[in-house]
């Protein structure tokens, strides 16, 4: 399930704009880790980040955000983290 904020960090600001606040840099790390690891070879190693108790607590944090870091990665390609993120 999925919570979206009622007012984002700041009303009127996109969930996923750097202007909703400093946690939106943890999710943007988690972004990039999805990214960097959705090689073959590194599918594994991404499942094992993914699964961690750190990045459940990012997704959390950020929750406001997650649409938007879904809508940026390509689906094809990092179907892995997008289900995750979801």
């Amino acid at each position: 399930m999925l919570f979206l904020p009622q007012n984002c960090a700041e009303r009127g600001k996109r969930p996923g704009s750097a202007a909703a606040g400093s946690r939106m840099g943890t999710l943007d790390a988690l972004v990039a880790q999805i990214t960097a690891l959705s090689g073959e070879a590194d599918l594994p190693q991404l499942l094992n980040q993914l699964k961690s108790n750190a990045q459940d607590n990012v997704m959390r944090q950020s929750a406001g955000g997650l649409l938007a870091a879904v809508a940026g990665l390509d689906a094809a390609a990092h179907s892995l983290g997008c289900l995750h993120l979801l």
